[in-house]
C-alpha cells in the first residue's frame, strides 16, 4: 500500500505480478462503473458532451466515442480478460471482496473509506485514480454527496437551506465530517486546521485527495456534464 499504481500501465503491471503470486484470483474491482468513467474523462480533461459539457449551451450529444474513449475501454477490457479486473456488482457491492482480502485493490468512492478501515484486518493505503500517460490533466468531478440549492423553492426554504449550508461550512463541522466518513474536507479552513494539528501525518491514507488541489479548475471537462435527465443515459452507459 505504500507504492500504489499511479497509471493504468502500472495497474496492469502490478496486476500481472499479483496474479502470478497466487495470493488472489483477481486483483481489483470497483463500484459505480459509470461514475468511474465520468471521473476518468474529467481527470484527463476530456469532455463528456458537446458545448463544453453543456455549460456553453444545450448539450446535444456525448463526445467520448473517440480515440481516447476507445483506448480507455480497450484497456479495461484487456484487464478483465487477463483476470486482473472483476466486476463486483453495483454501487458498494465490491467492498466486501476487498475487506475479505479476495481482491488486492478497490476503486471506490471515498465515502467507503471509514467503513473499510474499521472492517479490514490489514494495512490499507489509498491513491488517486490511475492516469493514462501522455494525456492532458483535468481534475476530479464533484461527487454525488455534494449539495445544491435549486430554483423553485420558497424564500423560507431557501433561507433554511442557506443556514444549513453555513452550518456545514463551519470549520469544526467540516473536520468532523472528514474524520467520520473519509470524505475530504470541504473548506480550505478545515484543511488548514487539519494540517496544523498534524492529522495527516498519522492518517497518511487520507491524503490522496490532495491531488485535486494541483488539478485544473478552469476547464469545462472537470465540471461535469449538463445533459438533461442524467440518470437515463448514465444508466444506459453503465448497462453496456
Amino acid at each position: 500500500p505504500n507504492k500504489p499504481p499511479t497509471t493504468w500501465k502500472e495497474m496492469e503491471e502490478y496486476g500481472e505480478q499479483i496474479l502470478a503470486s497466487g495470493v488472489v484470483d483477481h486483483v481489483y474491482s470497483g463500484g459505480w462503473p459509470g461514475w468511474i468513467w465520468e471521473q476518468t474523462l474529467g481527470y484527463h480533461n476530456h469532455l463528456y458532451a458537446d458545448n463544453d459539457n453543456g455549460h456553453a449551451g444545450l448539450a446535444k450529444k456525448v463526445v467520448f466515442n473517440d480515440d481516447f474513449g476507445h483506448m480507455v475501454f480497450e484497456t479495461w477490457i484487456r484487464l478483465h480478460d487477463k483476470g486482473i479486473y472483476i466486476y463486483g456488482g453495483p454501487e458498494y457491492a465490491a467492498n466486501s471482496a476487498f475487506k475479505a482480502g479476495r481482491i488486492a485493490m478497490l476503486i471506490q468512492s471515498t465515502s467507503s473509506l471509514a467503513g473499510i478501515l474499521k472492517a479490514s484486518e490489514f494495512e490499507v493505503g489509498t491513491s488517486f485514480l490511475p492516469r493514462f500517460e501522455g494525456y492532458p490533466i483535468g481534475n476530479s468531478l464533484v461527487g454525488g454527496g455534494s449539495l445544491w440549492v435549486t430554483k423553485g423553492k420558497s424564500e423560507e426554504e431557501v433561507r433554511a437551506v442557506w443556514e444549513f449550508l453555513k452550518y456545514l461550512g463551519q470549520t469544526e463541522i467540516a473536520i468532523q465530517w472528514h474524520k467520520g466518513t473519509g470524505y475530504f474536507p470541504v473548506t480550505n479552513a478545515a484543511l488548514k486546521a487539519l494540517l496544523d494539528e498534524g492529522w495527516f501525518s498519522n492518517q497518511t491514507y487520507l491524503t490522496a485527495f490532495l491531488e485535486i488541489l494541483s488539478g485544473r479548475r478552469d476547464t469545462a471537462a472537470a465540471t461535469g456534464a449538463r445533459l438533461g435527465p442524467f440518470r437515463g443515459h448514465a444508466g444506459a452507459l453503465q448497462g453496456c
